[in-house]
């Protein structure tokens, strides 16, 4: 018979509880819809009212029974039409001129009209476009030109840094609000930045060479913030400037990441925390190679992760309790497992398998912080998720030209992420900070995503009295 927590022991022998055989599941029936959306799920562009000519409220029912008609409500039917990126409307203005001084007449330009060429949202129509869909300005710009509505690489980027310069102040304000959480969470991809690698051949001694965009998540009164930073600093760095403005009165931060050294911040005291996902991974990668070794620590991990998903609906005191019945003894046969590889020596130590039992014991606190500190994250996978962002941009576009070039997008990226995530239009959101910059400048706070259409009601108010 196998001994007690080695591999190919039965689940009770391992000291783990048996999981019974789900009955099988009864085919749920669903209608199809061939793709079709209710017309309430649609944001509305234009909204046009359709009265029933041939009756009216209070007038006869038509079927004959003596009864009258009353308003019931509308009946919605919605039609969705094309158009390209930007809808290029021409005014023409007549003009005269005396035939006998040859003065010549232009007709004035209608107030609405006076401004620039391009409106504030075909400006967020374009961010969207190039910094949530990843399109390269070049690709838009031979769009536009099949199109017959030319729009030259260089006037996009003109368009999106204006965004830009309208919208950073409220970057700012989320700093500081994701500074004041009790907890933040990030990580790092790589990014190109073409100035960088120019100064990088100019002077080849030095010693920072890589360029990281990096994703901090944090919230503020259960508002979901994300942030994004594209320069050659990587995420701990990045995370030390959010620390710079933490209240020193507040107690320690707790901080999710990898447990890569380039995401420590040492100036700061925090309750670091790192990821359980990075260990599971490093297993399952390894499992053809070592099943029953794998096999063992996955299905234990499995089982964590299990009792995770049972605690979404608890708060952070009922979820930390929940983890040190159910998981804790969990790991802890797990821990004991591990050293047991590595004391006995039944692991080649330089094996693969043997790195990745060290890489567990090494980290073994701060991957188990779950079990000790309430509101602690399991793992860093809601960062790796706000990262296909950045990501799908670096594919697609391939490179930032400047630091500069790289900060606006970051700063956009962060803004349209926060937006979708608290059920904010983004392309509403941008247009209105782009309407009311002033405004924004003065207030910034006023002017978040899910507080800035109060600002808008109450400008709208405003002028209804007027």
């Amino acid at each position: 018979m196998p001994p007690v927590n080695e591999p190919g022991g039965t689940a009770a022998q391992d000291g783990i509880d048996t999981v019974e055989p789900e009955a099988p599941k009864q085919k749920i029936s669903r209608t199809r819809t061939g793709g079709r959306i209710a017309g309430n799920a649609y944001h509305v562009d234009e909204k046009i009212f359709v009265p029933a000519h041939e009756w009216h409220a209070g007038g006869p029912c038509p079927e004959g029974c003596g009864g009258r008609l009353y308003h019931y409500g509308e009946s919605a039917v919605i039609r969705i039409t094309g158009q390209g990126l930007a809808k290029v409307t021409q005014l023409c203005l007549e003009q005269l001129r005396c035939n006998g001084c040859g003065v010549l007449k232009t007709a004035a330009l209608p107030k609405a009209w006076q401004g620039f060429k391009y409106d504030p949202r075909f400006k967020s129509m374009l961010c969207m476009q190039k910094y949530y869909l990843g399109t390269p300005f070049y690709a838009i710009e031979r769009f536009q030109a099949a199109m017959k509505q030319p729009l030259p690489d260089a006037t996009q980027w003109m368009l999106c840094e204006e965004v830009a310069n309208g919208v950073y102040p409220v970057r700012r304000i989320l700093e500081r609000m994701v500074a004041a959480d009790d907890k933040v969470s990030y990580d790092d991809t790589r990014v190109r930045i073409l100035s960088h690698l120019k100064m990088l051949t100019n002077d080849p001694k030095t010693k920072r060479r890589g360029c990281y965009t990096t994703a901090v998540l944090g919230s503020h009164q259960n508002h979901p913030i994300t942030l994004f930073y594209s320069s050659p600093k990587h995420a701990g760095e990045n995370v030390a400037h959010i620390l710079s403005l933490r209240d020193e009165a507040l107690p320690p931060i707790k901080t999710m990441s990898d447990a890569l050294a380039a995401n420590l911040t040492h100036e700061y005291k925090v309750i670091l925390c790192k990821c359980l996902s990075h260990g599971v991974r490093k297993f399952r990668e390894l499992e053809v190679v070592f099943p029953d070794e794998c096999q063992f620590v996955l299905h234990l991990l499995g089982k964590v992760y299990a009792h995770e998903k049972q605690t979404k609906a608890m708060n952070d005191d009922e979820r930390l309790l929940y983890h040190q019945q159910h998981s804790l003894p969990l790991m802890n046969t797990l821990y004991t497992w591990l050293n047991q590889q590595r004391d006995e020596k039944r692991v080649e130590p330089n094996s693969h398998l043997g790195k990745s039992i060290k890489y567990l014991l090494n980290h073994w606190h701060a991957l188990t912080q779950f079990t000790r500190v309430p509101g602690v994250f399991i793992d860093n996978n809601h960062v790796e998720r706000a990262l296909k962002m950045p990501i799908r941009t670096r594919k697609m576009a391939m490179f930032h030209k400047t630091e500069h070039g790289a900060y606006v997008a970051a700063l956009l990226m962060g803004l349209i992420q926060t937006a979708i995530d608290n059920g904010a239009n983004p392309v509403d959101y941008l247009t209105a900070l782009q309407e009311h910059k002033s405004r924004v400048f003065k207030a910034p706070e006023l002017w978040l995503p899910w507080n800035y259409t109060h600002q808008l009601h109450c400008e709208d108010e405003i002028e209804h009295a007027a």
